[in-house]
């Protein structure tokens, strides 16, 4: 079973979903392990709310120029810095329209408020 395909102790790469970094202390963590004990060489992280704050992004910027953060998709729904933005590693996705579907749907179904 050791030579099986697609086994993480066999991947060169991985990807990481995160709901929420904040000082990507926990990103960093994650990120290590994998190369330490996976060996993971490439990783790609997806992050739902970054909230960008100074040590995130010197962990994200320090893990990058190590070569193992590949790049970091994160969402619209927490202001980020321009410094931040442009990052090559960062790009974003626009969840506007996602999140004023679902407060629309939500306000419809309460009506004028929730019950």
């Amino acid at each position: 079973m050791a030579d099986r395909p697609g086994r993480l102790d066999q991947a060169r790469g991985g990807t990481l979903v995160l709901d929420t970094v904040g000082t990507g202390g926990t990103l960093e963590a994650v990120a290590q392990l994998l190369v330490e004990r996976k060996g993971i060489q490439e990783l790609h992280v997806g992050v739902t709310h970054c909230l960008g704050l100074p040590q995130a992004q010197e962990r994200l910027e320090a893990l990058h120029r190590a070569g193992t953060l590949a790049r970091v998709v994160i969402t619209n729904s927490v202001p980020q810095t321009p410094e931040f933005l442009a990052s090559p590693y960062v790009h974003t996705l626009d969840v506007a329209e996602e999140l004023a579907g679902a407060v629309a749907a939500i306000h419809g179904a309460w009506g004028s408020g929730p019950p």
